[in-house]
């Protein structure tokens, strides 16, 4: 017996096969295939002597006999594992019956024509060979595992085998010319079975019970599929019918356990399924409870927003005005460390508010067009007062080879490199060393579309051992942990900056050991901004600097960016040749000198009053007076590349880059024209904004809440109104809808709202309302004069 398979993974037993026809034709066979006609293709003609079984796979089990040759399994998956011990006793049941069969049909033929003996007159004896095939007949009959007997019309017994002789405990002999209702066989059993000899006797063809119940004595049910065939037995002229009956016992259990495992399969199919959707349900509500919550942090965020900017617009802003007024030097002094603390608190709750606004994923980076020279020179320079104060030289450099325009998020890449660079001059102590804060920018790679850059953070302070930097960029955490709290902070930065980085598809990496300072890198690739035209490059062709500076990394720096200029830099201490070109000098004032002083100690050397000297001051000392047509002052600690070039360019040496001191807001804008509405409910922001319109130079009505604002507008002339968005009775958002309904196109009032909504969506809101711009708290003395002078000018 074979058991073959044109599937693959085959059922257990079953070996993959490509058929062939001598595959099939042997006896017996048993074939797994998804397509039974394919089988009969491959037979052809002799397909009709095809013996054996055919299995496809079915989602449920079944059994049917095709024909005295043929039986047809449909099989589900999970029924694989019995396909084997169903398909051999079948196998062994065709085999036999076949045999049987043409063991028959051989003896009631008797010798085929034109073979055997030649006839003689007298007719030979074939008794014995008669007797010895009833003998043999007899034997392969009662091996077979089948019940197999045959009866006549009135249902006697003309021949059985031993398996029918077992059934009723008795001997086969004795059972000949009796009939299975007088030995007592169920009445289902002899009902069914009388039913389907009629049936062969009527219509003279084989007939198929493929299931019947039989309970034996023991009380056991046992399940048998009958064949009854019609037979002419040798020496008689009566019909008879052949019965061949098979335990199908065992397949029917197998079929049971594959319906009860169906069954079982299907529950668990169901209970799953009801878990799934039980699991659905507890998501959909867990997702409704989260947004639920998000809508409420936002508002809490909102609020708290507003809660904190509204009485910090009051302290920033009355400090503010106090410094325009007459104050000595320890007043003054108190007076820029409130204000310094104040803008300390408001960083820490812009930190707070971003954190939120990532965590929530709010926070949306911009693609705009940006000059990443002027982004990473004006962060530094704005730090540079820091790091006077601390006595840490700031170092700036910008690789010369980065584009000059790029697109990205410029407000947001000076979020990061403010951080990045603060903390590093917060944690460089110069007790016992000399403070040293880099800020590098340098091109990695550059395409057509694109340029990757490394922007890098060095320091020479504190360092971090491995724990620490294991949890630097976690929320709330921070490197200096003691108890002393030297440093401050609320842990929030690093985590931002990090998340920044992220949502620009960069990265962010830090090296660092204790006492050895560290490093921060940022990595970005950034789109080249294809709409930007070519810039005006400052060009040193032709010019030769003499560098002279003291500062090793000053010097190296200049260098790079005079050759980079396509200068030629020399560090000897050349003479000037009578008739050629000068060369420029750059130098550095010494501490206590004045810069004037070094550039006239370079000229008296070379006896060359019209040298051109650029001198280095360091950025923080704004009483340099500027320089004159031969000289020129260069801001330093940092150093800006298009200052150091400009300096250094023939006709440009004018006091390039030493700063000013901030000027202060343009006063007065104006007393005759300026008549402005201010709605506010907070009584200390009343008092701050009204003293500000003062110091501007307008009169100012200043109401309570927006009821009261919009009875002042149709009373008298206003040429602006300044509203807060949240007051009582009437906001402002209800204050600009019933003006704007009540005013004509020619008659518009420009309408400014001054909000401490910080959040995203404030500013659209504000347009969407119809408003005509917008300041968010707290209010500095310049925005808004540069607001309203922007809405009254003409």
């Amino acid at each position: 017996m074979q058991l073959f398979s044109t599937l693959t993974p085959p059922p257990p037993g079953f070996e993959v096969r490509q058929l062939s026809q001598a595959d099939l034709m042997r006896e017996p066979v048993a074939v797994y295939t998804a397509e039974r006609s394919q089988l009969y293709a491959l037979l052809g003609p002799e397909q009709h002597l095809f013996r054996g079984v055919i299995i496809e796979p079915r989602k449920h089990f079944s059994i049917d006999a095709g024909s005295d040759r043929l039986w047809l399994i449909g099989a589900p998956a999970a029924a694989h594992g019995q396909l084997a011990d169903i398909c051999r006793p079948l196998l062994e049941m065709l085999s036999k019956v076949s045999g049987l069969q043409q063991t028959l049909q051989a003896t009631q033929a008797g010798p085929a024509p034109g073979k055997g003996p030649v006839p003689s007159s007298r007719p030979p004896d074939n008794r014995p060979q008669i007797t010895a095939s009833q003998n043999h007949l007899a034997q392969i009959i009662n091996l077979m595992p089948q019940i197999i007997f045959a009866a006549d019309s009135d249902s006697k017994i003309l021949l059985c085998n031993q398996a029918l002789a077992d059934l009723y405990g008795a001997r086969a002999e004795d059972l000949i010319g009796m009939t299975e209702r007088q030995l007592g066989a169920p009445a289902e059993w002899t009902q069914a079975c009388d039913s389907a000899d009629r049936q062969v006797f009527e219509q003279r063809c084989r007939t198929d019970i493929s299931e019947l119940c039989r309970q034996q004595d023991n009380g056991r049910r046992h399940y048998y599929q009958l064949t009854k065939i019609p037979l002419l037995l040798s020496g008689s002229t009566a019909p008879a019918v052949l019965t061949i009956a098979t335990d199908i016992s065992a397949r029917r259990n197998a079929e049971v356990a594959v319906m009860d495992l169906n069954q079982v399969l299907e529950q668990r199919v169901e209970d799953r399924t009801l878990r799934l959707e039980e699991a659905n349900r507890q998501l959909r509500f867990s997702k409704e409870a989260a947004e639920q919550a998000s809508q409420a942090k936002s508002l809490f965020l909102a609020n708290m927003s507003h809660e904190i900017r509204t009485p910090m617009n009051g302290v920033i802003g009355l400090l503010e005005l106090l410094q325009q007024t007459r104050l000595d030097s320890d007043q003054q002094t108190m007076v820029t460390t409130a204000r310094d603390s104040a803008s300390s608190l408001l960083g820490i709750l812009n930190d707070i508010l971003d954190f939120s606004k990532i965590e929530a994923g709010h926070l949306e980076i911009e693609s705009i067009p940006m000059h990443l020279e002027e982004v990473v020179e004006s962060v530094a320079e704005t730090l540079a007062p820091t790091a006077r104060k601390k006595q840490v030289r700031l170092y700036c450099e910008v690789d010369p080879a980065i584009p000059t325009s790029l697109t990205g998020d410029p407000m947001r890449l000076r979020q990061i490199l403010f951080n990045l660079c603060g903390n590093a001059i917060k944690f460089t102590s110069s007790d016992f060393k000399s403070g040293q804060v880099f800020l590098l920018a340098k091109l990695i790679r550059r395409d057509t579309h694109s340029v990757t850059v490394s922007i890098q953070v060095q320091d020479n302070g504190l360092g971090m051992d491995e724990t620490v930097l294991q949890h630097l960029f976690t929320p709330f955490s921070q490197a200096e942990t003691s108890t002393t709290r030297r440093y401050g902070g609320t842990g929030l930065g690093l985590s931002i900056c990090k998340q920044l980085v992220e949502l620009m598809a960069g990265d962010i990496s830090v090296q660092s050991s204790p006492g050895l300072g560290t490093e921060f890198r940022v990595l970005l690739t950034l789109p080249a901004d294809s709409s930007a035209g070519d810039t005006d490059e400052p060009c040193l062709q032709g010019i030769t600097a003499l560098n002279a500076l003291v500062d090793d990394k000053t010097s190296r720096l200049v260098d790079h960016y005079l050759q980079a200029g396509q200068a030629v830099v020399t560090t000897a201490a050349l003479q000037p040749s009578p008739g050629g070109a000068q060369p420029v000098v750059l130098c550095e004032a010494a501490a206590g000198e004045e810069p004037g002083e070094r550039a006239a100690v370079w000229r008296q050397r070379y006896d060359k009053p019209d040298l051109p000297v650029v001198v280095l001051v360091p950025r923080s000392d704004r009483h340099i007076e500027a320089g004159d047509a031969n000289t020129a002052f260069v801001a330093n600690y940092p150093l800006k590349r298009r200052e150091l070039l400009d300096a250094v360019r023939p006709g440009a040496r004018v006091q390039a880059g030493v700063e000013q001191p901030e000027p202060l807001p343009p006063l007065p804008l104006g007393l005759d024209k300026g008549h402005i509405l201010v709605a506010e409910d907070n009584p200390t922001n009343q008092l701050v904004i009204k003293r500000q319109l003062e110091k501007l130079g307008f009169r100012a009505a200043v109401v309570a809440n927006g009821r009261l604002a919009l009875e002042y507008w149709h009373k008298h002339p206003v040429d602006l109104i300044l509203t807060d968005c949240h007051m009582p009775e009437m906001d402002g958002f209800q204050l600009t809808a019933s003006i704007r309904s009540a005013e004509t196109t020619a008659q518009r009032t420009p309408i400014i709202a001054i909000t401490a909504d910080a959040l995203k969506g404030a500013a659209e809101r504000c347009l969407a309302a119809d408003m005509d711009d917008y300041l968010a708290k707290p209010v500095s003395l310049l925005s808004l004069g540069e607001k309203i002078g922007k809405w009254l000018a003409d």
